[in-house]
């Protein structure tokens, strides 16, 4: 895996410290996810709980179905990413961006339920596809900042 090489300029340090001073470890998030987080928690609103760049490699894809595999690609790819939602962001939040992005960004909202302790638990995921390399990967997550920076620029127009 090849090793992320960080710069830290003013930004940076601006930026660890508005993490920090509102709970998010910063020093915990991959580097990659840190403006697409930054975005969310701190010019949309949108409070995140969990992200994970994804940091795999596969050689084999299997595609299954309820009977079994459905079919194997000899092939290398990349896991996606993920961001998990704190349970703060609701519904009508998740569906303003759904309405605002491009479909081929907006398809992988996904809300996850389950029973923990006798009690249903909800909220929202954001979960990528797989990429065939770290380039389309990286050209995803800044088309997507890039993206969630113009809703916020229609957002204040109107």
């Amino acid at each position: 895996m090849k090793t992320v090489k960080r710069y830290i300029n003013q930004n940076d340090i601006e930026r660890r410290e508005r993490f920090i001073n509102n709970n998010i470890p910063y020093d915990a998030i991959d580097p990659e996810m840190l403006e697409l987080i930054d975005i969310l928690n701190f010019n949309l609103g949108y409070k995140t709980d969990q992200c994970c760049y994804g940091h795999f490699k596969y050689n084999n894809k299997i595609t299954s179905t309820l009977n079994g595999i459905d079919s194997i690609e000899n092939r290398e790819y990349i896991d996606g990413f993920s961001i998990k939602f704190d349970k703060s962001v609701n519904d009508e939040m998740i569906h303003i961006l759904i309405k605002d992005l491009p479909y081929l960004y907006s398809q992988y909202f996904l809300k996850w339920d389950r029973m923990l302790d006798y009690k249903i638990l909800s909220n929202w995921n954001y979960d990528s596809i797989e990429f065939d390399n770290l380039e389309e990967k990286n050209n995803f997550l800044d088309e997507l900042c890039n993206l969630l920076n113009n809703v916020i620029m229609n957002k204040l127009l109107k």
